[in-house]
């Protein structure tokens, strides 16, 4: 017999991840009914909060989406939820939860069985990470409604006021310097990529040579070359990150061209730095240097076909 849930999903976090739970929240509300802490502040105004939490994640939300970091559990909201989820899951089993990890360095919680899977949020993305949440609840034979107005209006208020304030970033001074300061990671990463790919058993030999705006990738055969194209100090405007998969020539200025690719630097709603593509998909600096670097290797593999 199926259980019935007064909520397709609920998400737990620390505030420093409070805007990454609204963009989840928002890929899927539209079809499921969430619970969001604020969102749902009146209706809790005035009452014992950690009876209200127990209720909401031991028994009335379908599927738990657990937004981790080392100090989750710890704070008096995330200590509730945290002691809900530890009673659900010791009666039943933790399939009802999905853990995604919002630093790098993280200490698994000891009660958490080993075999609970984590979503990679820095490898896969925030859209990828509703389509798990909701492919969660489907499993869990999940529920999907309509959007109100008023749900719907909400929602599209967030996404206004966030494009405004992207926009505002974009154009500032801060913008050129945040996006300087991801150029250099991007950079650090490919380099550290080479260093680790390359074997001389095989031949499978790398070379990086980098300045400030530009990256060099390369063996013997082709290339990946970055430019980084910044126009003005205080503004991010008509500025793009260039690649190029080339084979060098002889005459340097002459190279065989086989694909061309352009990014621009941006910030998602998660306040995540990133490189956005022609496509409009965001990737971090760390899946972009591994996206570029595969190019390469495709190409090497392609050719000893």
């Amino acid at each position: 017999m199926k259980k019935d849930f007064k909520y397709e999903v609920a998400f737990t976090f620390c505030h420093e991840d409070e805007s990454l739970a609204t963009q989840l929240n928002d890929l899927i509300c539209d079809r499921y009914k969430t619970f969001i802490y604020y969102e749902q502040q009146k209706r809790l105004a005035g009452k014992d909060g950690e009876i209200e939490f127990k209720k909401i994640f031991t028994s009335e939300a379908r599927v738990v989406v657990i937004l981790y970091r080392n100090k989750w559990g710890e704070t008096q909201f995330t200590r509730y939820e945290r002691d809900a989820i530890r009673e659900r899951g010791g009666e039943q089993s933790y399939d009802f939860t999905l853990f995604i990890p919002t630093e790098k360095e993280i200490t698994l919680p000891p009660w958490l069985p080993k075999y609970r899977l984590w979503y990679l949020l820095e490898r896969y993305g925030i859209e990828g990470a509703a389509s798990v949440i909701e492919a969660r609840i489907q499993e869990n034979n999940g529920l999907i409604k309509e959007e109100n107005a008023e749900e719907k209006a909400k929602r599209l208020q967030r996404k206004i006021i966030f494009k405004e304030q992207k926009r505002r970033f974009l154009y500032s001074k801060k913008g050129v310097e945040a996006a300087n300061k991801e150029l250099k990671t991007l950079f650090s990463i490919i380099d550290e990529i080479s260093s680790k790919s390359t074997d001389t058993e095989s031949n499978l030999l790398f070379t990086v040579h980098k300045s400030d705006n530009k990256c060099n990738c390369f063996n013997q055969d082709f290339s990946i070359q970055i430019e980084w194209y910044g126009q003005y100090w205080n503004s991010l405007s008509d500025s793009n990150l260039l690649v190029e998969l080339t084979k060098p020539m002889r005459q340097p200025n002459n190279p065989i061209i086989y694909s061309k690719y352009k990014f621009q630097f941006d910030i998602n709603e998660a306040d995540n730095y990133g490189w956005l593509s022609e496509d409009n998909k965001f990737f971090s600096s760390e899946s972009l240097a591994n996206h570029l670097f595969k190019i390469l290797l495709n190409k090497i593999e392609k050719e000893l076909q």
